[in-house]
Protein backbone atom coordinates (compact mmCIF):
# COMPACT_ATOMS: atom_id res chain seq x y z
CA UNK A 1 0.00 0.00 0.00
CA UNK A 2 1.43 3.36 -0.99
CA UNK A 3 1.36 6.28 1.40
CA UNK A 4 -0.50 8.59 -0.99
CA UNK A 5 -4.06 8.20 -2.28
CA UNK A 6 -4.66 9.58 -5.78
CA UNK A 7 -7.97 11.37 -6.28
CA UNK A 8 -9.75 12.53 -9.44
CA UNK A 9 -12.40 15.26 -9.22
CA UNK A 10 -15.37 15.35 -11.60
CA UNK A 11 -17.92 18.16 -11.70
CA UNK A 12 -19.22 20.71 -14.19
CA UNK A 13 -18.81 23.51 -11.65
CA UNK A 14 -15.33 24.97 -11.19
CA UNK A 15 -16.23 26.32 -7.75
CA UNK A 16 -17.30 22.84 -6.59
CA UNK A 17 -13.99 21.47 -7.85
CA UNK A 18 -12.13 24.18 -5.95
CA UNK A 19 -14.08 23.44 -2.75
CA UNK A 20 -13.24 19.74 -2.95
CA UNK A 21 -9.57 20.53 -3.57
CA UNK A 22 -9.42 22.81 -0.55
CA UNK A 23 -11.04 20.17 1.66
CA UNK A 24 -8.63 17.45 0.54
CA UNK A 25 -5.64 19.77 0.83
CA UNK A 26 -5.79 19.42 4.62
CA UNK A 27 -4.67 15.77 4.38
CA UNK A 28 -1.01 14.91 3.95
CA UNK A 29 -1.63 11.57 2.23
CA UNK A 30 -4.14 12.64 -0.45
CA UNK A 31 -3.22 14.22 -3.78
CA UNK A 32 -5.51 15.39 -6.57
CA UNK A 33 -4.20 14.14 -9.92
CA UNK A 34 -7.01 15.25 -12.22
CA UNK A 35 -9.98 17.61 -12.59
CA UNK A 36 -12.61 16.94 -15.25
CA UNK A 37 -16.09 17.92 -16.37
CA UNK A 38 -18.72 15.32 -17.28
CA UNK A 39 -18.17 16.01 -20.99
CA UNK A 40 -14.44 15.38 -20.50
CA UNK A 41 -15.26 11.98 -19.02
CA UNK A 42 -17.69 11.20 -21.82
CA UNK A 43 -14.93 12.00 -24.31
CA UNK A 44 -12.57 9.50 -22.74
CA UNK A 45 -10.52 11.72 -20.43
CA UNK A 46 -10.17 8.92 -17.87
CA UNK A 47 -8.69 6.41 -20.30
CA UNK A 48 -5.14 7.34 -19.28
CA UNK A 49 -5.89 7.82 -15.55
CA UNK A 50 -5.21 5.47 -12.67
CA UNK A 51 -6.76 7.33 -9.77
CA UNK A 52 -7.73 5.36 -6.69
CA UNK A 53 -10.73 7.55 -5.77
CA UNK A 54 -13.11 9.63 -7.85
CA UNK A 55 -15.09 12.42 -6.18
CA UNK A 56 -18.19 13.29 -8.15
CA UNK A 57 -20.72 16.06 -7.53
CA UNK A 58 -24.33 14.84 -7.46
CA UNK A 59 -25.43 17.65 -9.81
CA UNK A 60 -23.30 16.10 -12.52
CA UNK A 61 -25.45 12.97 -12.36
CA UNK A 62 -28.61 15.00 -12.98
CA UNK A 63 -27.40 16.86 -16.04
CA UNK A 64 -28.61 15.87 -19.53
CA UNK A 65 -26.33 13.26 -21.02
CA UNK A 66 -25.05 11.96 -17.69
CA UNK A 67 -27.03 8.70 -17.81
CA UNK A 68 -24.80 5.74 -17.06
CA UNK A 69 -21.89 7.97 -15.99
CA UNK A 70 -20.90 5.93 -12.94
CA UNK A 71 -21.14 2.67 -14.88
CA UNK A 72 -19.00 4.13 -17.64
CA UNK A 73 -16.33 5.20 -15.13
CA UNK A 74 -16.35 1.75 -13.52
CA UNK A 75 -15.81 0.10 -16.89
CA UNK A 76 -12.84 2.38 -17.63
CA UNK A 77 -11.35 2.07 -14.15
CA UNK A 78 -12.67 -1.14 -12.58
CA UNK A 79 -10.60 -0.77 -9.39
CA UNK A 80 -11.56 2.84 -8.72
CA UNK A 81 -13.73 3.83 -5.75
CA UNK A 82 -16.41 6.46 -6.45
CA UNK A 83 -17.65 8.87 -3.79
CA UNK A 84 -20.56 11.15 -4.69
CA UNK A 85 -21.03 14.43 -2.82
CA UNK A 86 -24.79 14.82 -2.30
CA UNK A 87 -26.97 17.65 -1.03
CA UNK A 88 -29.87 15.73 0.53
CA UNK A 89 -30.16 12.59 2.62
CA UNK A 90 -32.49 10.84 0.16
CA UNK A 91 -29.85 11.16 -2.57
CA UNK A 92 -27.51 8.80 -0.70
CA UNK A 93 -29.47 5.64 -1.56
CA UNK A 94 -30.07 6.90 -5.09
CA UNK A 95 -26.39 7.37 -5.96
CA UNK A 96 -25.53 4.03 -4.39
CA UNK A 97 -28.15 2.39 -6.59
CA UNK A 98 -26.30 3.88 -9.57
CA UNK A 99 -23.09 2.15 -8.49
CA UNK A 100 -21.35 4.68 -6.22
CA UNK A 101 -19.22 3.12 -3.50
CA UNK A 102 -19.97 5.85 -0.96
CA UNK A 103 -21.82 9.14 -0.58
CA UNK A 104 -21.27 12.13 1.70
CA UNK A 105 -23.37 15.21 2.36
CA UNK A 106 -21.91 18.46 1.06
CA UNK A 107 -22.68 20.28 4.30
CA UNK A 108 -20.52 17.95 6.37
CA UNK A 109 -17.12 18.80 7.84
CA UNK A 110 -14.09 18.57 5.56
CA UNK A 111 -12.47 16.05 7.93
CA UNK A 112 -15.37 13.70 7.28
CA UNK A 113 -14.57 13.77 3.57
CA UNK A 114 -10.86 13.22 4.21
CA UNK A 115 -11.54 10.29 6.52
CA UNK A 116 -14.00 8.76 4.07
CA UNK A 117 -11.41 8.87 1.28
CA UNK A 118 -8.75 7.42 3.58
CA UNK A 119 -11.11 4.83 5.00
CA UNK A 120 -11.79 3.30 1.58
CA UNK A 121 -8.13 2.29 1.36
CA UNK A 122 -6.71 2.27 4.85
CA UNK A 123 -8.05 0.44 7.86
CA UNK A 124 -7.42 1.82 11.34
CA UNK A 125 -4.18 -0.15 11.69
CA UNK A 126 -2.77 1.25 8.43
CA UNK A 127 -3.85 4.79 9.31
CA UNK A 128 -2.25 4.54 12.74
CA UNK A 129 1.01 3.30 11.24
CA UNK A 130 0.91 6.11 8.68
CA UNK A 131 0.43 8.85 11.29
CA UNK A 132 2.94 7.23 13.65
CA UNK A 133 5.61 7.65 10.98
CA UNK A 134 4.38 11.04 9.76
CA UNK A 135 4.50 12.66 13.21
CA UNK A 136 8.17 11.73 13.51
CA UNK A 137 8.98 13.70 10.34
CA UNK A 138 7.58 16.99 11.69
CA UNK A 139 10.33 19.18 13.11
CA UNK A 140 9.46 21.18 16.24
CA UNK A 141 9.46 24.90 15.52
CA UNK A 142 7.73 27.61 13.52
CA UNK A 143 8.53 26.20 10.07
CA UNK A 144 6.41 23.05 10.57
CA UNK A 145 3.78 24.67 12.79
CA UNK A 146 0.92 24.52 10.28
CA UNK A 147 1.81 20.99 9.23
CA UNK A 148 1.79 19.89 12.87
CA UNK A 149 -1.63 21.47 13.47
CA UNK A 150 -3.07 19.77 10.39
CA UNK A 151 -1.64 16.35 11.21
CA UNK A 152 -2.65 16.56 14.87
CA UNK A 153 -6.20 17.47 13.83
CA UNK A 154 -6.33 14.34 11.68
CA UNK A 155 -4.86 12.18 14.45
CA UNK A 156 -7.30 13.45 17.08
CA UNK A 157 -10.18 12.78 14.70
CA UNK A 158 -8.90 9.26 14.03
CA UNK A 159 -8.47 8.50 17.73
CA UNK A 160 -11.66 10.01 19.12
CA UNK A 161 -14.21 10.36 16.30
CA UNK A 162 -16.55 7.98 18.14
CA UNK A 163 -16.64 10.37 21.10
CA UNK A 164 -15.89 13.88 19.85
CA UNK A 165 -17.42 15.34 16.67
CA UNK A 166 -18.23 18.45 14.63
CA UNK A 167 -14.73 19.85 14.66
CA UNK A 168 -14.04 23.55 14.18
CA UNK A 169 -10.32 23.86 13.30
CA UNK A 170 -8.60 27.17 14.16
CA UNK A 171 -11.69 28.79 15.66
CA UNK A 172 -11.57 32.41 16.80
CA UNK A 173 -13.75 34.37 19.18
CA UNK A 174 -15.71 37.35 17.90
CA UNK A 175 -13.05 39.77 19.14
CA UNK A 176 -10.39 37.78 17.21
CA UNK A 177 -8.14 37.99 20.27
CA UNK A 178 -8.57 34.37 21.27
CA UNK A 179 -7.71 31.58 18.86
CA UNK A 180 -8.28 27.88 19.50
CA UNK A 181 -6.79 25.12 17.33
CA UNK A 182 -9.52 22.53 17.57
CA UNK A 183 -12.96 22.39 19.18
CA UNK A 184 -14.90 19.13 19.33
CA UNK A 185 -18.36 18.44 20.70
CA UNK A 186 -18.52 15.77 23.39
CA UNK A 187 -21.29 13.32 22.41
CA UNK A 188 -19.66 10.26 23.95
CA UNK A 189 -21.28 7.58 26.08
CA UNK A 190 -17.83 6.42 27.24
CA UNK A 191 -17.51 6.69 31.02
CA UNK A 192 -14.48 8.98 30.93
CA UNK A 193 -15.92 11.45 28.44
CA UNK A 194 -19.25 11.40 30.26
CA UNK A 195 -17.43 12.13 33.52
CA UNK A 196 -15.56 15.02 31.88
CA UNK A 197 -18.77 16.37 30.41
CA UNK A 198 -20.68 16.51 33.68
CA UNK A 199 -17.83 17.18 36.12
CA UNK A 200 -16.21 19.97 34.11
CA UNK A 201 -19.21 21.17 32.06
CA UNK A 202 -17.31 20.04 28.98
CA UNK A 203 -19.97 19.81 26.29
CA UNK A 204 -17.10 20.95 24.07
CA UNK A 205 -13.44 19.98 24.32
CA UNK A 206 -10.67 22.30 23.19
CA UNK A 207 -7.40 20.96 21.82
CA UNK A 208 -4.46 23.36 21.55
CA UNK A 209 -1.50 22.20 19.43
CA UNK A 210 2.01 23.51 20.16
CA UNK A 211 4.85 22.46 17.88
CA UNK A 212 7.65 23.68 20.15
CA UNK A 213 10.82 21.98 21.33
CA UNK A 214 10.14 23.06 24.92
CA UNK A 215 7.01 23.43 27.01
CA UNK A 216 6.07 26.85 28.40
CA UNK A 217 3.71 27.94 31.17
CA UNK A 218 2.33 30.52 28.71
CA UNK A 219 0.83 27.67 26.70
CA UNK A 220 -1.11 26.42 29.72
CA UNK A 221 -2.16 29.94 30.71
CA UNK A 222 -3.34 30.66 27.16
CA UNK A 223 -5.47 27.53 27.02
CA UNK A 224 -6.88 28.31 30.46
CA UNK A 225 -8.14 31.67 29.15
CA UNK A 226 -10.28 29.82 26.63
CA UNK A 227 -11.86 27.61 29.28
CA UNK A 228 -14.74 29.91 30.11
CA UNK A 229 -18.49 29.37 29.65
CA UNK A 230 -19.75 27.81 27.48
CA UNK A 231 -16.48 25.93 26.94
CA UNK A 232 -16.32 24.28 30.36
CA UNK A 233 -13.12 23.76 32.34
CA UNK A 234 -11.41 20.86 30.54
CA UNK A 235 -8.85 21.23 27.76
CA UNK A 236 -6.06 19.25 26.15
CA UNK A 237 -2.68 20.68 25.19
CA UNK A 238 -0.41 18.74 22.83
CA UNK A 239 3.32 19.33 23.10
CA UNK A 240 6.27 17.55 21.54
CA UNK A 241 7.99 16.83 24.89
CA UNK A 242 7.23 16.27 28.58
CA UNK A 243 6.14 19.21 30.71
CA UNK A 244 8.83 21.16 32.48
CA UNK A 245 8.53 21.60 36.27
CA UNK A 246 6.99 25.10 35.98
CA UNK A 247 4.41 23.82 33.48
CA UNK A 248 3.54 20.85 35.69
CA UNK A 249 3.12 23.15 38.71
CA UNK A 250 0.79 25.38 36.67
CA UNK A 251 -1.29 22.35 35.69
CA UNK A 252 -1.57 21.27 39.33
CA UNK A 253 -2.57 24.75 40.53
CA UNK A 254 -5.33 24.89 37.93
CA UNK A 255 -6.45 21.40 38.89
CA UNK A 256 -6.80 22.46 42.53
CA UNK A 257 -9.05 25.28 41.31
CA UNK A 258 -11.27 22.93 39.33
CA UNK A 259 -9.77 23.32 35.84
CA UNK A 260 -8.14 20.41 34.04
CA UNK A 261 -5.55 20.88 31.31
CA UNK A 262 -4.04 17.61 30.18
CA UNK A 263 -0.71 17.78 28.41
CA UNK A 264 -0.08 15.00 25.93
CA UNK A 265 3.27 14.46 24.23
CA UNK A 266 4.46 12.66 21.10
CA UNK A 267 4.99 9.55 23.25
CA UNK A 268 1.37 9.69 24.41
CA UNK A 269 0.17 10.10 20.82
CA UNK A 270 2.28 7.15 19.73
CA UNK A 271 0.83 5.04 22.55
CA UNK A 272 -2.74 5.96 21.63
CA UNK A 273 -2.10 5.18 17.96
CA UNK A 274 -0.64 1.82 18.97
CA UNK A 275 -3.72 1.10 21.11
CA UNK A 276 -6.06 2.09 18.29
CA UNK A 277 -4.14 -0.09 15.80
CA UNK A 278 -4.40 -3.06 18.18
CA UNK A 279 -8.13 -2.54 18.62
CA UNK A 280 -8.02 -0.98 22.10
CA UNK A 281 -9.69 2.24 23.23
CA UNK A 282 -7.10 5.10 23.20
CA UNK A 283 -9.12 7.11 25.73
CA UNK A 284 -7.47 4.98 28.43
CA UNK A 285 -4.26 6.97 28.01
CA UNK A 286 -6.10 10.20 28.77
CA UNK A 287 -7.76 8.57 31.79
CA UNK A 288 -4.34 7.70 33.20
CA UNK A 289 -3.00 11.21 32.62
CA UNK A 290 -6.09 12.68 34.29
CA UNK A 291 -5.86 10.36 37.31
CA UNK A 292 -2.16 11.12 37.81
CA UNK A 293 -2.72 14.88 37.59
CA UNK A 294 -5.56 14.82 40.13
CA UNK A 295 -3.67 12.64 42.60
CA UNK A 296 -0.52 14.74 42.38
CA UNK A 297 -2.59 17.88 42.96
CA UNK A 298 -4.18 16.67 46.19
Amino acid sequence: MTDEIDVILIDDSSIVIEGLKRALRTAQDIRVIGEYSVSDVKNGALSSCSGAVILLGVASLKNPGSDGLIGSIKRSLPLVKIIVVVNEEFEVDWVRSLGADEAIKARGQHYQLVNLVQGLFKDDKSLCEYYFKLLKTIVPGKADEKKYETVMGEIIHLLFSEHLVMDQPQSSTFSKRKRRDFILYNISTHTFWQFVKYSYRADQVIFEFKNTAETHTDHVIQLNRYLRPPMGSFGILTERVLASDPVWKEQMELCKGGTIILLITDDDIHTMLAFKAAGFEPTGVLEELYTYLVRQSE
